[in-house]
């Protein structure tokens, strides 16, 4: 599974309270998802015709590779501590942040012989640098 994730908060300086914004499949929040390639160089536009609208607990990126833009705001209470991506899923995923490579539980490939394998679990710091406010 590769995941494009746009994320909408305030720099601010990182206290040492993380915080984890979670992606989870249990969410019934709206997101769009893509068909991908391990040829992808970047996420794509997300407004193509074969790009659909989903329920997140819906998505399933069992033997397939896609993109999933998901949309969040983290409440202004929080913005002050460490920020992470948490992903939970059965899928190895690479992770972009406002276009920008965040980074990686493993490496997707298109069969078992070329996929690094994830972990189910995985957390992905995100950089100041990168967060939009």
């Amino acid at each position: 599974m590769m995941l494009f994730l746009q994320l909408t908060l305030a720099a601010c300086a990182p206290t040492t309270e993380p915080i984890s914004v979670a992606i989870n499949s249990s969410e019934s929040s709206l997101v769009r998802v893509c068909p991908a390639s391990t040829h992808d160089a970047e996420p794509p536009s997300f407004t193509a015709l074969n790009c659909v609208v989903a329920a997140l607990k819906d998505v399933n990126p069992q033997s397939q590779h896609i993109w999933v833009l998901y949309k969040i705001t983290v409440a202004a209470s929080e913005r002050e501590r460490l920020i992470g991506l948490r992903i939970s899923a059965k899928a190895s995923s690479l992770a972009y942040l406002n276009g920008k490579w965040l980074g990686a539980n493993g490496n997707p490939g298109d069969d078992a012989n070329s996929e690094t394998v994830g972990k189910m679990d995985a957390v992905i710091a995100i950089p100041q640098r990168l967060l939009k406010v």
